[in-house]
């Protein structure tokens, strides 16, 4: 719990983190955070951000002086490529399972008081879901691509989906262009996924619920 922005008294905050370490990849080195992890947690906040996944406004506990802080902090096991993907996935089915407790504020000593007895689920308004992209030449175009498939490549692009058939956003790190064609081509599969992906992470959690 923190306080808010004096701007927005009323919105939470929603943290994203990626670690890399040696122990997921050995072109890892110990110490500070990689400019890889540091550019896949960037770019996860980002699409936290335009998906609008949850409403930040829920977080709130009291208007002005106390709000929730979401900390969503992913520890790769296993590194071989497209790591956003898999991360939105555990981030997206996280916060699915989340329970907030009921926090009330204290007026006169101004400390929170929690109540671990009542819990609530976080409205969850749209379930993002990554598919990325190596880019080859010739027109070369391949889905999910492993390590050592994204360093041989030119380039490589990110495409975000939501429900219904809509686009929440494309990122692409620089490296070689991809034609207007091609871009579309990777946005239909894209689409395509997002169906099977949110099927099995609803699965997943339901099977989950019944343990």
């Amino acid at each position: 719990m923190a306080a808010p922005k004096s701007d927005e008294p009323k919105k939470g905050y929603l943290v994203s983190n990626i670690e890399l370490s040696p122990l997921c990849a050995p072109h890892f080195r110990p110490g500070p955070p990689s400019e890889q992890a540091q550019v896949s947690s960037q770019l996860l906040y980002r699409i936290m951000q335009n998906s609008k996944c949850i409403d930040l406004n829920d977080l709130c506990i009291q208007d002005g002086k106390l709000v929730w802080v979401i900390y969503c902090d992913i520890l790769c096991l296993n590194y071989d490529g497209t790591v956003i993907d898999p991360s939105l996935i555990a981030i997206t089915a996280a916060l699915k399972n989340l329970m907030l407790p009921e926090v009330t504020l204290d007026m006169e000593t101004n400390t929170p008081k929690v109540n671990f007895n009542k819990k609530k689920a976080l409205r969850i308004l749209t379930n993002p879901v990554a598919t990325t992209y190596a880019i080859f030449e010739e027109n070369i175009i391949l889905a999910d691509p492993t390590y050592e498939e994204e360093c041989l490549s030119s380039g490589v692009v990110t495409v975000v989906t939501l429900e219904n058939g809509k686009l929440c956003g494309t990122y692409k790190p620089g490296g070689a262009g991809i034609n207007d064609v091609h871009l579309q081509e990777c946005i239909e599969q894209a689409h395509k996924r997002e169906s099977s992906v949110r099927e099995l992470v609803t699965k997943a959690i339901a099977t989950n619920l019944t343990k």
